[in-house]
C-alpha cells in the first residue's frame, strides 16, 4: 500500500490520556520523500514534576534492510522511545544509531515478539535512548535481513535520565474485536507508558473506549500509543480492530524524573 510518513511536533493530551490522534512527518530512507503530513501543537504535563511530550515522528516502508526517521533536533536529557514493527516474523532490529556529532547509544527494551507463519509473520521490539549528544536529526535502524518496517519515536522531556526503563512486557494475541497489549505494573506515580500492536492481517481502528492512552497515527493498519501516568497501578493499551488477526503487542514504561 501507499505509505504516508508523518512528523508531528506533539498534538497529545498529557494526562493519563485519551485517544488522541496527531500527525508527523519524515522522508524514507534509500528512495524519494513521502507524502508529509504536518501538524504542530504543544502538550503539557499532567502535573507538577510529570514529563512532557516534545515531538513524535513515523516511517514505514516494505522490503528494506534500515529505516530512517527524521526528527526534530534532539535535546540533551531527553529521552526518546521507538516502536519497531517488522513485515517478517525473523525479523530484529540489529543497530540503531543516530547522527549527532557523538551518537547516541539506543537501548533495546528486551520485549521482541514474534508471530504468524513464513508468509504472513510478523515481530517488533522497543527500543530507548538518553540524549547525551544533542542535535541529530535523523534516527536509523538496521534490520537483521530486507524485512521493513513501521517505526513510532517520542521524544520526552522530564524523564529519568539514569536507568529510565522500570518494566516492559509482550504478547501473542489471539484474533479479537479488542486487542489488548500487556499491562505493566510500574513502580512510580509519574511514568510514561508505551504499546505498540502488529497485525499479521488485521487493521486496528483507534482506541478502544474507556483506555487512557494516547494514539500514534496507524502504520500499515497497526497502532502505537502513549499514557502518562499520575498513581501507581498497571497500564496497557487496547485498540479495536476493524479485522481481526493474531498479533504481537508490547509494552513499555518509563520512569520520570
Amino acid at each position: 500500500m501507499t505509505h504516508a510518513i508523518t512528523l508531528v511536533l506533539v498534538a497529545a493530551c498529557g494526562r493519563l490520556g485519551f485517544d488522541r490522534e496527531g500527525a508527523s512527518s519524515s522522508t524514507e530512507s534509500g528512495g524519494a520523500p513521502n507524502t508529509i503530513d504536518a501538524g504542530a501543537g504543544t502538550v503539557d504535563a499532567p502535573d507538577d514534576g510529570m514529563p512532557t511530550l516534545v515531538a513524535s515522528s513515523t516511517n514505514s516502508m516494505d522490503g528494506v534492510s534500515s529505516l530512517v526517521i527524521t526528527v526534530p533536533a534532539l535535546a540533551t536529557g531527553d529521552l526518546v522511545i521507538a516502536g519497531v514493527n517488522m513485515h517478517e516474523r525473523s525479523g530484529a532490529v540489529s543497530a540503531a544509531t543516530d547522527d549527532a556529532p557523538i551518537a547516541n547509544t539506543y537501548v533495546s527494551a528486551r520485549v521482541p515478539c514474534r508471530v504468524g507463519d513464513t508468509s504472513t509473520g510478523q515481530s517488533n521490539e522497543i527500543w530507548y535512548a538518553v540524549v547525551t549528544s544533542p542535535g541529530a536529526t535523523r534516527i536509523e535502524f538496521e534490520f537483521n535481513d530486507k524485512v521493513g518496517g513501521s517505526i513510532w519515536i517520542l521524544e520526552l522531556a522530564g524523564m529519568a535520565i539514569t536507568s529510565p526503563l522500570d518494566a516492559a512486557a509482550t504478547t501473542v494475541l489471539p484474533p479479537d474485536a479488542i486487542a489488548n497489549a500487556p499491562s505493566v505494573s510500574i513502580s512510580n506515580a509519574h511514568e510514561l507508558v508505551f504499546s505498540i500492536i502488529n497485525l499479521t492481517t488485521g487493521n486496528v481502528s483507534g482506541i478502544h473506549a474507556g483506555n487512557p492512552f494516547t494514539a500514534l497515527p496507524r502504520l500499515e493498519g497497526d497502532g502505537a500509543a502513549f499514557a502518562f501516568t499520575s498513581r501507581i497501578g498497571s497500564y496497557g493499551a487496547a485498540w479495536d480492530e476493524t479485522s481481526t488477526s493474531i498479533a504481537c503487542a508490547s509494552t513499555a514504561a518509563f520512569r520520570a524524573l
